[in-house]
């Protein structure tokens, strides 16, 4: 084939270049891979030192957590107090100002400083995941805005995953993202690169020396570390689900499969559990004794399964639109 009947059929089929485009390039200072709590709040920390960043989350929510992974936070008794930063305050009181502003409360609680608005036990500030969300990307918004002098110092891709990470000695140069809504891939560049993934996607990717589990005393010198290393000592995965009770209704299923065998069985643990898995009895976290507790949706039990992650307390608000409360099961 001659050259002018080669680039004739290049003009009659410009599809055939569109194949390709050079793959989209961003530039930061930071670039934080992955949007759950700690990505951030790492997010905002070096914001606030001026530089340049990309943050990065597979979901389209940031929060992980306190959002996507539907959990309400899990702190100290004390935190009201003492224990935690200034921003992680100033986040705090944002939730309980979006309740405040947007919900009906009651008039006994529109003016307490410590509003939980589930009540419930595992946290001082059980709430909505999608309140979180709303929070954390108004706390994020400012540095997205960008005017005709200069550009945004944030950027956030949502719906993105790590793929490829391309390394030189011990230095990560890029990493390589999928747009998972339009599945074209992109890559980031930046001085640091910070790990903040759900499940470490970047050491795997790169290559990285990790270890899991506990390790030894022997390995870190920590006081209170057992004598031998567990790897394996990890938390297991969990699985989240919202849940309202209505009185009088029934939502019974047929009995899935394998029904009977989860329904009775023990897991061999050391110390052992005290009995079926599913039940309202569990080990004590202090002291593994037995405790048993009720379910109790009415919310007259103070100390039940229901108040424990419970995110919404009808009985603060005065409103015909909310009848039920809600809870989390983890």
């Amino acid at each position: 084939m001659d050259r002018r009947s080669f680039l004739s059929i290049l003009s009659s089929t410009p599809f055939l270049l569109s194949n390709f485009q050079k793959p989209r390039e961003y530039k930061a200072d930071i670039a934080i891979i992955g949007g759950g709590t700690g990505g951030v709040a790492c997010a905002l920390s070096a914001l606030g030192h001026g530089a340049k960043v990309i943050l990065t989350e597979e979901t389209d929510w940031l929060g992980g957590q306190f959002t996507s992974q539907g959990v309400p936070p899990d702190e100290n008794p004390w935190v009201e107090t003492f224990g935690s930063t200034k921003r992680y305050k100033e986040f705090r009181n944002a939730i309980r100002e979006y309740y405040k502003r947007n919900y009906p409360l009651k008039d006994e609680h529109k003016n307490n400083p410590y509003l939980n608005p589930g009540n419930g036990n595992v946290s001082r500030l059980c709430h909505e995941p999608k309140v979180s969300a709303i929070v954390i990307n108004s706390l994020l918004s400012h540095y997205e805005t960008m005017d005709k002098t200069s550009k945004p110092q944030l950027r956030i891709m949502k719906k993105h995953k790590p793929t490829k990470v391309i390394t030189k000695g011990d230095k990560i140069q890029a990493v390589c993202l999928l747009d998972l809504d339009h599945g074209e891939e992109l890559w980031v560049q930046a001085e640091y690169f910070v790990d903040a993934t759900e499940t470490g996607e970047l050491l795997h990717l790169g290559k990285v020396e990790y270890v899991t589990g506990m390790e030894s005393k022997k390995d870190t010198g920590e006081p209170h570390a057992s004598s031998t290393g567990e790897p394996k000592a990890m938390q297991a995965c969990t699985w989240c689900f919202a849940m309202e009770y209505i009185p009088g209704a029934d939502f019974s299923i047929s009995k899935p499969q394998n029904y009977e065998f989860w329904k009775s069985f023990i897991p061999k643990l050391e110390p052992p559990w005290p009995g079926p898995l599913f039940s309202f009895t569990t080990s004590h976290p202090v002291t593994l004794e037995p405790r048993t507790l009720p379910l109790d949706p009415e919310g007259n039990e103070p100390k039940s399964w229901w108040r424990y992650r419970q995110i919404l307390d009808k009985t603060l608000f005065d409103s015909p639109t909310i009848k039920s409360s809600i809870t989390l099961v983890n």
